[in-house]
């Protein structure tokens, strides 16, 4: 059994967040999701940058010409 710190943790201890979100910064769209995969929209024909974070690990690539960023992870390093 892999028993990660995950697993150890509480209840309460850990919110999961799968939302998503739209903004926009110096004229530039911006589409937020936990997760790249099943993005509810395409990206390309709306427009978006996406930034995404579900790895945890920094990280660019772009797709049908859209750049997609992971920031990495914003507490504690974990992986």
């Amino acid at each position: 059994m892999n028993e990660s710190r995950w697993e150890k943790m509480a209840p309460g201890d850990v919110v999961l967040i799968y939302n998503t979100g739209r903004t926009s910064f110096a004229g530039i769209r911006v589409y937020v999701s936990h997760h790249v995969r099943g993005l509810d929209l395409d990206p390309a024909a709306a427009g978006f940058h996406v930034v995404s974070g579900h790895s945890h690990q920094p990280g660019k690539f772009e797709r049908d010409d859209v750049p997609y960023i992971n920031p990495g992870s914003a507490g504690p390093r974990r992986f």
